[in-house]
């Protein structure tokens, strides 16, 4: 599959409270909703939050929350069968992308940068590593379907590694 590296500009813009109902129609709801565990290096992981739509996907959104994204900028476990989202903007457009069709997938921060990540390691080759590790899974989960990599603020740095570091 080919790695559609947008910045989603584009679709988050509209997710951000400026649109009306008539701007954007669900097509789908929520089927499935899974945390999964990613080994990225030796005793390292990275936890993904995946939503699948109740429809057939029309591609995949890798979601990198702002800030450090830690803490408050992530996402919690699952509960009730929901799972907990942060207060980033980003982490919050997962269920909107879901309704659109899209796959959407929220990526944490690595287990040795649990309290967070700082732009020097987000612009690092060892995060693109990590981030090309996540991106092989995905592709190996979601065939054919186009991938693409939404930013906000801090995490732009991490897609941003993706294109020099590629």
């Amino acid at each position: 599959m080919k790695i559609l590296a947008k910045v989603l500009f584009f679709l988050l813009f509209p997710l951000c409270g400026y649109s009306t109902d008539k701007d954007i129609r669900p097509v789908a709801d929520v089927r499935t909703q899974d945390i999964v565990k990613i080994d990225v290096r030796p005793n390292v992981t990275v936890r993904l939050a995946i939503f699948e739509p109740s429809i057939e996907p029309s591609g995949v959104v890798l979601l990198f929350p702002g800030g450090d994204g830690a803490g408050v900028n992530s996402f919690g476990g699952k509960y009730f069968g929901k799972i907990s989202l942060g207060e980033n903007f980003v982490v919050r457009t997962a269920p909107k992308f879901v309704e659109l069709g899209y796959v959407a997938v929220l990526i944490d921060t690595p287990s040795d940068h649990l309290s967070g990540m700082k732009k020097d390691y987000r612009w690092s080759r060892q995060h693109h590593d990590d981030i090309d590790m996540v991106v092989k899974y995905l592709q190996d989960r979601y065939t054919q379907k186009p991938l693409f990599l939404g930013a906000f603020s801090a995490s732009n740095f991490s897609v941003a590694s993706m294109s020099v570091h590629y």
